[in-house]
C-alpha cells in the first residue's frame, strides 16, 4: 500500500493527533429525515416516477419491454431478416420448412422468444395500453 499505518501508543503519542483536539460531539440524526432524503422509497423519487410514468403513457408510441439499447439493436437486427411476425406465427403453427429455415428458427429461438417474466410484462402493458402497437422486438 502507498500509505503507512500509524498505531496510537506505538507511533503516535496521546495529544499529538487532531482527534485529541476535537471535542466529543453528541450528534443526533433524525432517521426519518435521512430516510426521506436518501432512502429508496423517498417521496420525491416516487412523485418523479409518477410524473414520468404519466408522460410515458401520454407519448407512448409503441409498447417496449426490453429497455437496454444494446439488446434492442441486436434483436432488431436479427429479426429484420425474418418474414413478418404473422407469417412467422403461421409458419410455426404449420411447421412450414419453406418459410422458416433452420437458421430462421435459431434466430427466433434466440431473439424472438420472451422469458416468462417478459410475457407477464407484455400482457400487463397490453392491458394498460390497448391499441398501442408493439415495438419490433416485442412483436
Amino acid at each position: 500500500l502507498w500509505w503507512t499505518r500509524f498505531l496510537l501508543g506505538r507511533h503516535l503519542k496521546e495529544g499529538e493527533t487532531i482527534w485529541d483536539v476535537a471535542g466529543e460531539e453528541d450528534v443526533t440524526l433524525q432517521c426519518q429525515v435521512v430516510e426521506n432524503r436518501f432512502g429508496r422509497g423517498s417521496a420525491a423519487v416516487k412523485s418523479e416516477e409518477k410524473t414520468t410514468a404519466k408522460k410515458e403513457k401520454e407519448t407512448l408510441k409503441a409498447i417496449r419491454i426490453i429497455t437496454d439499447p444494446n439488446l434492442i439493436v441486436g434483436k432488431e437486427a436479427a429479426i429484420r431478416n425474418l418474414p413478418a411476425s404473422p407469417d412467422v406465427a403461421k409458419a410455426l403453427m404449420k411447421l412450414d420448412s419453406l418459410v422458416l429455415t433452420p437458421s430462421h428458427l435459431a434466430v427466433i429461438k434466440e431473439h424472438a422468444c420472451p422469458q416468462p417474466a417478459q410475457v407477464a410484462q407484455l400482457e400487463e402493458a397490453l392491458r394498460e395500453n390497448p391499441g398501442v402497437p408493439l415495438a419490433l422486438p416485442e412483436e
